[in-house]
């Protein structure tokens, strides 16, 4: 917010805007629209791996993780020793 009491507001990637505000939540500076375009893909490169995992559980003392290429099983008492793994494709 500006010392003059007055909210700063900047367009987002994909529309709208922010604007500072005590009650709305903190973006990331990459989501605004005069961001570099090579610091948005730095901060997004995550989400276009395939072994990027986007589901884990927990049985007893095994870790099961998924993502699109792998389910995997580590033994959680063994310093997450890999149990075995199933590829996909």
């Amino acid at each position: 917010m500006q010392s003059d009491g007055k909210p700063v507001c900047k367009q987002l990637i994909g529309g709208g805007e922010y604007c500072t505000n005590p009650i709305q939540t903190y973006v990331p500076p990459y989501c605004y629209t005069d961001s570099p375009i090579g610091e948005y893909f730095a901060n997004q490169l995550w989400n276009f791996s395939n072994d990027f995992i986007v589901r884990n559980l927990y049985l007893d003392n095994t870790l099961i993780t998924v993502s699109n290429n792998k389910i995997q099983a580590n033994d959680i008492e063994q310093n997450y020793e890999k149990i075995g793994s199933v590829e996909m494709k």
